[in-house]
């Protein structure tokens, strides 16, 4: 409305994205992905990003890519640039006009800023992404004039498409010269692990790559990985710490970090820091339904009802049809003797499984404790309707 409906795809579902803050592992990988193969825009073309895509996984890209930018502008020039910029457009002035003006310099210093906050963004990535087939053709016609980083890129490929001898001897030349170089260490060590089977020689590398980088995400889950797989828990806990730690979004649903840790304090028996590790990953992956039920039922467990409650209720926000997630609410507000809101869970279970016999008993002693015969009777109705051998008293 501000900008009288005129306002670009860019600044709507930019803004509202990095409103959301909800960063996700797969995001990041898309998007470092596009800025290795110079995928994105500049600002006069960001539009661009949200039509026809040219390549897997755009327009996700632009939503990402423009909420940054957005982020940028707020954090340079005040949220009074955002507002500036639907003024303009509001006055019927074009995009790169609007940008100008709202920032006060011309959009070639414009993208210069935005393309350095982008980069040192996209550098606190700590993902390897496999880079398009004419980028990749191009390595491979200049192999003997590459850069270190494209050489690694080259052999990143080469793993992805399972050429591991080919991987290997690009690395191995890099070691020759520069027995420190940390990331060819690293991927050295991830061929010897994953491809090889070689847990030993892999920590090695791995060690090798954290002596010179403590922080060095990869590494440390490797490291984690290896430790666990030895049975050494003080050691995996130490590495998935310094691996969040470099990398606190490293969350993804097969393979969540804090999923792991949490389960790793468990199994030292430290049960609260397994619950401060899981509600630390709702924190930072509040979109995921997974982990908030994950929290819920930890919390649960260790009769923390009302945070149990609270959690399981946040899963539902995020996916509201889950039986069992209403079913689990609903008897934690039975313990509290809260039958009033223990009936609307229960209720709505039934409504998604008209057949849950616990449901609908947990839903019928609620009804009876409260008094409400209309729908004592309905409930009723519906148990001897799906179990009609079976007694079901409708008096305490």
């Amino acid at each position: 409305q501000a900008s009288n409906y005129t306002v670009p795809r860019w600044v709507t579902e930019g803004s509202s994205t990095w409103e959301e803050e909800d960063p996700q592992r797969e995001g990041d990988r898309q998007l470092k992905w596009a800025w290795e193969n110079d995928k994105l825009y500049k600002l006069e073309d960001l539009n661009k990003g949200f039509t026809r895509q040219t390549y897997p996984n755009q327009i996700g890209v632009s939503y990402y890519h423009a909420s940054i930018i957005c982020r940028y502008l707020n954090d340079t020039y005040g949220f009074k640039s955002i507002e500036k910029i639907l003024t303009c457009l509001r006055e019927d002035k074009k995009n790169v006009a609007s940008l100008e003006e709202a920032c006060g310099k011309s959009i070639i210093e414009l993208n210069k800023e935005v393309k350095a906050y982008v980069d040192a963004f996209v550098e606190t990535i700590p993902l390897n992404t496999q880079v398009d087939p004419q980028t990749l053709a191009q390595l491979e016609s200049n192999k003997e004039k590459l850069s270190i980083d494209d050489k690694l890129k080259l052999a990143a490929s080469y793993i992805y498409q399972n050429k591991t001898e080919d991987a290997k001897k690009i690395i191995s030349k890099i070691l020759s010269e520069d027995k420190n170089h940390i990331r060819a260490n690293v991927m050295r060590g991830y061929i010897a692990y994953k491809v090889d089977k070689n847990s030993t020689e892999a920590a090695t590398l791995f060690m090798k790559a954290l002596s010179l980088q403590p922080s060095y995400f990869a590494a440390n889950v490797y490291m984690a990985e290896i430790s666990q797989e030895k049975k050494e828990v003080d050691q995996a806990i130490k590495y998935y710490c310094a691996a969040i730690d470099a990398y606190p979004r490293a969350a993804h649903n097969k393979q969540n970090l804090f999923f792991k840790l949490a389960d790793l304090y468990n199994t030292k028996g430290d049960s609260q820091m397994a619950l401060v590790t899981l509600g630390k990953n709702c924190v930072i992956n509040n979109k995921s339904y997974d982990s908030f039920v994950r929290y819920g039922k930890a919390l649960d467990k260790a009769q923390q009802n009302t945070k149990a409650i609270q959690a399981y209720l946040d899963a539902i926000y995020i996916y509201p049809f889950d039986v069992d997630i209403h079913k689990s609410r609903g008897a934690l507000f039975l313990k509290q003797k809260n039958y009033k809101e223990a009936a609307s869970e229960f209720n709505i279970a039934t409504e998604l499984e008209p057949r849950d016999k616990d449901a609908l008993k947990n839903l019928l002693n609620c009804y009876i404790i409260l008094k409400d015969e209309a729908q004592i009777k309905r409930v009723h109705k519906g148990l001897k309707r799906f179990f009609p051998d079976e007694d079901f008293p409708i008096t305490q």
